[in-house]
């Protein structure tokens, strides 16, 4: 389900209520600041979820997808029953936020914070 009613006013790519959890595409062009979203913009997301006990998985297109691949299907296979579904060759990564309440400037990998403010 591709909902903006979870999180209003911020849009959601995929929902799933039976599971409490969320995937994000975040795509390098459309979801920088250069294309107006803000600096917390994804920050803002996974709190807003968090607040709401969803599980909100990011899947960043400019990461090294083949690298990570188990590591993606891993997690997916613990939050999403019918993962098979998915398209695991195309080139990005999942990525979570375990804390959200960490500020970053550029993103938070499965490994940890990313750049910290």
């Amino acid at each position: 389900m591709h909902t903006k009613k979870v999180i209003y006013p911020y849009e959601l790519d995929i929902y799933i209520p039976s599971k409490n959890v969320a995937i994000e595409y975040n795509g390098a062009y459309f979801h920088s600041v250069e294309h107006g979203k803000s600096k917390g913009y994804h920050l803002n997301k996974s709190l807003m979820c968090r607040k709401k006990n969803i599980r909100l998985i990011h899947i960043y297109d400019f990461e090294d997808f083949e690298n990570q691949k188990e590591l993606l299907k891993s997690l997916l296979v613990d939050n999403i029953d019918n993962y098979n579904s998915l398209d695991f060759n195309k080139n990005n990564l999942i990525d979570t936020i375990p804390n959200p309440e960490i500020i970053y400037s550029d993103k938070v990998t499965v490994y940890g914070a990313g750049k910290l403010l």
